[in-house]
């Protein structure tokens, strides 16, 4: 079977389990791969196309409303409410009443587990129309120097996952979290929009404009703010093919910039993420959160391979 072949050709080449769902919509394909992952009888493969009408609404009636793709818990609570507790329940639904009391995505995701087809499968996955990069502090941070260093690593990151999908951004956003002066009170978060002279994906561009934003977030008086977060958000995303070329600008996007950005991706991609960086990205910061209870990657680090010792 090919969902078995994928399985053990994935668990060969990368060491990772799998299970595999098929189904005659994208849907069912995912709501088939959830029953391969929760039932063992299935082996890690579902393949719901190949069963009959009457057992398919069979493994649709194990399923709660809430574990179908596109629903999750909040939508769920209003299911349950309409008396639509199970994958089951939705497909039988009146389209009239979906519509009505949820929307109209959800009404198509009912007529996929019924099998008729509303979602397209895409096989390449579309542009995104922003780009975020965030993390938690694994300290306090107070030190505006810090502050610097984590939006640079962001804005750098950021900047790869642009240029990866040829787009150009036109603004940029700085969101710092703050934890709250009062117990029981929560985080307060502030952003920053900058906009940029011209779209660009140059890292150093990004960098700058990540700088021009933290400066306007923080308070003049006082610098010595506990910072619990920080991230970065590209906006105006556009692709690069899209953006006419200002003849009279000194700018970034030159062929040089180009050139210089294309071989720090190369590097990258070759040597590992962070070989090469901007002089502003500190690779081992205090404020990195911590990891204490990662799983070891066996798959991309030679150093945390497991090792066999044999007796004697």
């Amino acid at each position: 079977m090919i969902g078995q072949r994928i399985r053990e050709r994935v668990l060969r080449w990368t060491g990772l389990p799998v299970c595999v769902g098929l189904g005659p919509t994208k849907t069912l394909a995912k709501l088939a791969n959830h029953l391969a992952k929760q039932d063992p009888r299935w082996n890690g493969v579902c393949g719901l196309q190949a069963l009959s009408e009457d057992e398919r609404e069979a493994q649709l009636a194990t399923v709660p409303a809430g574990d179908v793709w596109g629903v999750g818990s909040r939508l769920s609570r209003r299911l349950q409410a309409l008396g639509l507790e199970t994958a089951l329940d939705l497909s039988r639904a009146p389209q009239a009443l979906i519509r009505q009391q949820t929307s109209v995505v959800l009404a198509r995701t009912a007529l996929e587990l019924r099998g008729k087809v509303c979602l397209a499968l895409e096989e390449i996955a579309p542009a995104k129309q922003q780009i975020r990069c965030s993390r938690s502090f694994g300290v306090l941070v107070t030190e505006q120097a810090e502050l610097i260093e984590a939006l640079a690593q962001f804005t750098s990151r950021a900047a790869e996952k642009l240029r990866a999908q040829q787009t150009l951004a036109s603004a940029l956003g700085v969101e710092l979290t703050r934890r709250p002066q009062h117990p029981g009170l929560p985080p307060q978060t502030r952003c920053q929009v900058v906009a940029l002279p011209e779209p660009s994906a140059d890292t150093r561009m990004l960098v700058a404009a990540a700088r021009r934003g933290l400066q306007r977030l923080l308070p003049p008086a006082r610098t010595d703010q506990p910072y619990t977060k920080a991230g970065i958000i590209l906006l105006g995303l556009t692709p690069a093919s899209q953006v006419p070329s200002d003849l009279f600008a000194e700018s970034l996007e030159s062929a040089r910039g180009q050139a210089l950005m294309a071989t720090i991706d190369q590097i990258n991609q070759r040597f590992g993420r962070g070989t090469l960086t901007l002089g502003s990205v500190n690779p081992s910061p205090r404020w990195q959160r911590r990891e204490a209870h990662r799983s070891a990657r066996y798959t991309t680090r030679w150093d945390e391979l497991p090792v066999a010792v044999a007796d004697g």
